[in-house]
């Protein structure tokens, strides 16, 4: 398989708190980085919250905080993640700083074990 694992908070791992990432995210964000280079820092950012499924559910604010960016420029590169189909089911709370759920491209990251995956 394709798929890359690792530590999502950097500790000895148990199983317990491990991201699976496919190497197509990899491609993907390298463009990113290329053309967006916000949008790959809040997309990898996105990523390193993952809880299952590829989905994520933290806040504008701490997304703001942990890529160096203001609220304007985090809502941008949403946007353009968004657009580019790398997240879907884009909640984002109306008040600055707020709630932002999402869904990472299916496949791309969860936090699940894959099916098949030793």
């Amino acid at each position: 398989m394709n798929e890359q694992h690792a530590s999502i908070d950097g500790a000895p791992n148990d199983g317990q708190s491990t991201l699976y990432m496919k190497r197509a995210l990899f491609g993907e964000v390298a463009d990113l980085i290329r053309t967006h280079p916000k949008a790959a820092t809040v997309m990898l950012t996105l990523v390193a919250s993952v809880i299952s499924n590829g989905a994520v559910r933290t806040t504008q604010a701490v997304v703001a905080d942990q890529c160096d960016m203001t609220l304007k420029d985090v809502g941008a590169a949403i946007a353009h993640l968004s657009s580019m189909g790398l997240i879907s089911a884009v909640g984002v709370s109306p008040e600055p700083g707020g709630l932002l759920t999402c869904v990472i491209r299916p496949g791309f990251a969860t936090a699940e074990k894959p099916e098949g995956y030793l």
